[in-house]
């Protein structure tokens, strides 16, 4: 099993509130846009951001809607944007983050991605259910798929409920194993029973009190080991990304030391034990 694996840039959503994050994500998230939207000074911030995350031994990139958003990128930080990832050497495998809840606000992410050479959408997209087949047609129309994260599903029923039952090659899950553990379900099941629907996989651990927060892997209550076995047995070879945004420290630490067991997770032979008791 040979699996891309990335970094999602909203690691750092606390970083420009100086990791003390009063107002969570709707504090963090306009902080960091602040820094990033001037164009003057986009290309430097944004080429020392993912130099960071080289330096953290990862090859793969998912660039979060904060660093660049479709709202405010003009065609010139989309082109800095992809001679960093150049320069640096990090392949983009997805555009992370909240869609909009308009057709056009979700057109404006596809030209982001497609504009990247990031081949997934992976985040929440309210305008599927409402608009299915203009969606359909926007993601064949820029050769994207869309991967529906599970924030607040409860199951992976429910996930598959808004996913639909097709066209599967274009319309899948973005796998969020911390968030399924927040809400009482087994992220290792949960695989299990998506199987073939899972087009992308956030990698996230999480305290065992149901406050959504994420910790190192292996310090939380996520069966991470056993979601590797189940997407090794769903024959699943895409991106796996590794998510830990902490509110209170840099996360690269943590993130370095989740990379590492995630590697050794991956090797095979390494969880069978393990994944037969999940």
């Amino acid at each position: 099993m040979s699996n891309l694996l990335s970094f999602v840039t909203a690691n750092f959503i606390a970083r420009e509130c100086g990791y003390h994050l009063d107002g969570g994500w709707e504090a963090g998230q306009p902080a960091i846009e602040a820094y990033f939207r001037p164009p003057e000074t986009f290309e430097a911030r944004f080429d020392a951001l993912l130099a960071e995350v080289r330096a953290l031994s990862f090859a793969a990139v998912d660039i979060w809607t904060g660093h660049l958003s479709p709202a405010w990128a003009t065609p010139g930080q989309m082109s800095a944007a992809r001679r960093c990832l150049e320069r640096q050497g990090l392949q983009p495998v997805s555009v992370a983050g909240y869609f909009g809840s308009t057709l056009p606000e979700l057109e404006a992410v596809c030209r982001l991605a497609a504009g990247l050479g990031a081949p997934i959408l992976g985040g929440v997209a309210p305008m599927l259910g409402r608009q299915r087949a203009e969606v359909v047609a926007l993601l064949r129309a820029y050769g994207l798929v869309l991967a529906i994260e599970n924030h607040q599903h409860t199951s992976a029923g429910q996930l598959l409920a808004e996913i639909g039952e097709g066209p599967a090659e274009l319309v899948g899950a973005c796998v969020d194993t911390g968030s399924f553990a927040t809400r009482g379900c087994d992220a290792a099941r949960a695989i299990e029973t998506l199987g073939a629907r899972v087009l992308h996989v956030h990698f996230r651990d999480v305290v065992p009190t149901g406050s959504d927060e994420s910790v190192r892997f292996g310090q939380g209550c996520v069966p991470l080991p056993g979601c590797v076995a189940a997407l090794r047995r769903a024959g699943y070879a895409g991106a796996i990304s590794v998510e830990h945004e902490p509110e209170d420290h840099d996360p690269r630490d943590d993130c370095r030391a989740s990379l590492e067991m995630l590697k050794s997770w991956l090797e095979p032979g390494s969880i069978k034990r393990e994944g037969e008791t999940c």
